[in-house]
């Protein structure tokens, strides 16, 4: 029996820093593992924060990779 995987609404699912958004893989390579866990400043002074699954991004790209952020 296999067991099914339901996606959680606190589930990050990018960043958004230097006025645009990112995956987390771009992000972390951008910004460093910091972001997980703590507040880190982008080349703008704001603080990257992060997208979770329930906020609102329909179409949203990553700006390094232009994957789907979902």
């Amino acid at each position: 029996m296999t067991k099914s995987y339901y996606r959680k609404a606190w589930e990050v699912v990018g960043y958004t820093g230097d006025a645009d958004m990112y995956c987390p893989e771009c992000a972390i390579a951008r910004y460093g593992e910091w972001i997980v866990t703590h507040d880190v400043p982008d080349r703008e002074g704001n603080n990257v924060m992060a997208v979770f699954l329930s906020d609102e991004h329909d179409g949203a790209v990553c700006g390094d990779c232009h994957a789907p952020i979902d």
